[in-house]
Order: structure tokens, then sequence, then C-alpha cells
């Protein structure tokens, strides 16, 4: 399975990105898992994610949680050199999904296999 998209955003200055990102479900290493790619004109970032419990099958991958803590650590830096409301509500938004992330962890770890 593939999809594909093109995401084009225009900041509040009026600069342009274009990136193109690719999901697809691959085969990596013996086994299938989720990746992504982000392809800003050539430079292309690659985000593969975990395949199953780390406890289980080790780890392998990314997860949610991982990026949503660099999305964190980056806008807070950011509030730090401007702080601004929308700054400040991006923080508290992904501080909410972390939260639901962690808590559905811990529902799904103490779940009969």
């Amino acid at each position: 399975m593939m999809k594909k998209s093109t995401t084009i955003h225009t900041d509040a200055l009026g600069h342009v990105s274009r990136c193109e990102i690719t999901g697809l479900e691959t085969v990596y290493e013996g086994d299938y898992r989720t990746v992504y790619e982000l392809d800003y004109g050539g430079e292309v970032t690659t985000i593969r994610f975990q395949k199953g419990a780390p406890s289980l099958d080790g780890f392998n991958g990314t997860t949610n949680e991982a990026l949503i803590a660099v999305l964190l650590d980056r806008l807070k830096h950011m509030q730090e050199l401007t702080p601004c409301l929308e700054n400040e509500s991006a923080i508290d938004g992904l501080n909410v999904t972390m939260r639901s992330l962690r808590a559905r962890a811990e529902r799904v770890a103490t779940q009969p296999r």
C-alpha cells in the first residue's frame, strides 16, 4: 500500500515550501513496517516507524512519541526565542497528545496477549 501527497505551505511572510510526502508499508529487514519519505525538492528525509512493541520486538524504528518529543523540543526553543500564544498553544496541544499516547501504551501493556 502506498499513498502520496504533495503539501504546499505558505507561511505568514509569503514563503512557499513544497514537500512531497510518501507513506508506504514496506519490507525492511525482512518485515513490513510503515515508512514515510519527505522530499523537499531532492532532499529526502526518511522516517521508519517502530514495528511491534519494543519489549517484544526490540527497538526497530521511531515512535509517535519520539517525533512529538522532537516537535516539543523545537517549539519550546522557539518559545524561548520568540514567546507567543501560538507556540504556547501548540506546546499545550502536543503535551495533551503525548499524555493520550502514554495512556494508550499503559492500557495496551496491561491487556492480556
